[in-house]
């Protein structure tokens, strides 16, 4: 799962971003479901800004945001381009006469099983 909050001030990340990760913990608590805190990670984009250590609380515990993206696989969801590895695979069988439609579905489904299987992921 991948929550974005989009902001014009700090003080709006801590407040938006608070408010969006207490909802989640409701709504999966609602639903039987937990939030793996250990496969947790706030990755916050904010271009050129320097911005001032923020931290989210979540379950009692606070989660500060990584100053460098280690979990590659999340970033690719985050940004919603599949890795290159399987995007020069469905190219490949583009080029081997399957149709368009058809890889990107096998691109999909080969993303989700690795996102999946992921230690931090799914």
């Amino acid at each position: 799962m991948a929550l974005v909050i989009t902001v014009k001030t700090e003080n709006e990340v801590i407040v938006k971003g608070n408010i969006a990760l207490k909802m989640v913990e409701e709504w999966l608590t609602a639903h039987g479901l937990a939030l793996e805190y250990n496969k947790t990670e706030a990755i916050i984009l904010a271009g050129r800004r320097n911005l001032h250590p923020i931290e989210f609380r979540l379950g009692g515990d606070w989660l500060a945001p990584s100053q460098t993206v280690y979990n590659s696989a999340a970033a690719t969801v985050l940004a919603k381009m599949p890795p290159m590895k399987l995007r020069a695979l469905e190219q490949t069988k583009s080029y081997q006469g399957i149709c368009n439609k058809k890889a990107r579905e096998w691109l999909m489904q080969e993303w989700q099983a690795a996102w999946t299987s992921e230690k931090y992921g799914a």
